[in-house]
């Protein structure tokens, strides 16, 4: 599941790779795209409507079940990766249910 989650989201989101790590969330401060759809990147805001998903970077899609943390999927971008609010919903949804097949 966890391998057929991370081919998805490279599609939904044009992603240039994916790969999940279990049981860490947070390390190397990288991007986090929130459960609400968007991305944080340092501390702020990254406008991924009008910029695109950043490709110099990875980002963090964190997989928790019921609060307790399960892993993260690390991606990075493509250069052309500009994926909708409602894209990026769906990647939030995939992780959010690998988190309940895992916890």
């Amino acid at each position: 599941m966890i391998s057929e989650v991370s081919g998805q989201l490279t599609r939904v989101l044009d992603l240039a790779a994916c790969r999940f790590e279990q049981g860490v969330a947070g390390l190397g401060q990288p991007a986090r795209l929130r459960h609400d759809g968007e991305l944080e990147w340092g501390r702020s805001e990254w406008d991924v409507d009008r910029r695109g998903l950043p490709d110099d970077v990875e980002i963090e899609l964190v997989v928790a079940n019921h609060g307790r943390l399960i892993g993260r999927y690390m991606m990075r971008a493509s250069s052309t990766s500009h994926p909708t609010r409602s894209q990026r919903l769906v990647a939030v949804t995939l992780a959010d249910q690998v988190g309940s097949a895992l916890g």
